[in-house]
């Protein structure tokens, strides 16, 4: 089942989070320039597999090798994810699992 990033209220966090039974290393980062927020992925080894990755309102988060990723997608919705509505909750980064991904 679908389910909410968890955010929290710092221009920059990380934490381990376990996606379609793996744990994986999630990293958010608010480029203040650019006025969005990037989402790196790690390995639970803190090996990178995707780094950079910008949240964009409705746009599936582009990832890496799919043989490492998580096999669902994040996507982001509700308002444009800017600092404010992501530490507000008016927009959310959800995960589709894999099983949800291959259904549609």
């Amino acid at each position: 089942m679908a389910f909410m990033i968890p955010w929290q209220n710092a221009p920059e966090f990380q934490f381990e989070i376990s996606l379609d039974g793996t744990v994986y290393v999630l990293r958010m980062q608010w480029n203040n320039t650019a006025g969005s927020w990037a989402m790196d992925v790690y390995s639970r080894e803190m090996l990178p597999l995707s780094l950079g990755a910008r949240l964009v309102f409705g746009v599936p988060v582009p990832h890496g090798p799919a043989n490492l990723m998580p096999p669902g997608i994040f996507v982001p919705f509700g308002e444009e994810p800017n600092y404010q509505t992501m530490v507000g909750g008016t927009a959310r980064l959800i995960y589709l699992t894999g099983a949800e991904v291959d259904a549609l």
